[in-house]
């Protein structure tokens, strides 16, 4: 049950981590940004309504509580920066949870669990794509072709 509560905390967490993201730039005018981390803010959503579901299969409670810190990113590279670092150790944490799934003959939750890795593993692939973007155009580039919605 604790690897429920802890993938819960971290999916909670990266709901307000793209959230803030979202409503940042879209504020700056990069609309088509904006949309992929709106995107990302109901990903995050419907794994956290899908753990809760869980959790309450079991007879827990969840903790909705509680969240890891969240930073802003005063750019749009430190906010990637900052999905980047939180999408990693997030994997990582899944990574430990899954074999206990196997070890507890917990296929249900194996299950939901490789779903929010397989997901989580494409979004790190997209910022580390948009990061040598960055690189290869320069940022003003990047930020040209993210205001178009």
């Amino acid at each position: 049950m604790d690897m429920l509560d802890k993938t819960l905390t971290d999916q909670l967490t990266a709901h307000r981590l793209y959230f803030i993201h979202y409503q940042i730039s879209n504020n700056w005018g990069y609309k088509h940004l904006s949309q992929r981390f709106k995107e990302e803010t109901e990903l995050s959503l419907h794994h956290a309504e899908s753990i809760i579901q869980r959790i309450l299969y079991f007879e827990n409670f969840p903790n909705i509580n509680q969240m890891h810190m969240v930073q802003n990113g005063e750019t749009c590279r430190q906010q990637l920066q900052l999905q980047h670092d939180f999408e990693t150790k997030h994997i990582k944490n899944l990574k430990n949870h899954i074999p206990l799934c196997v070890d507890q003959s917990d296929l249900e939750t194996r299950e939901l669990l490789d779903e929010i890795l397989k997901t989580s593993e494409q979004q790190i692939d997209w910022m580390e794509t948009q990061c040598q973007r960055i690189r290869d155009i320069g940022v003003e580039s990047y930020l040209l072709e993210y205001s178009h919605a």
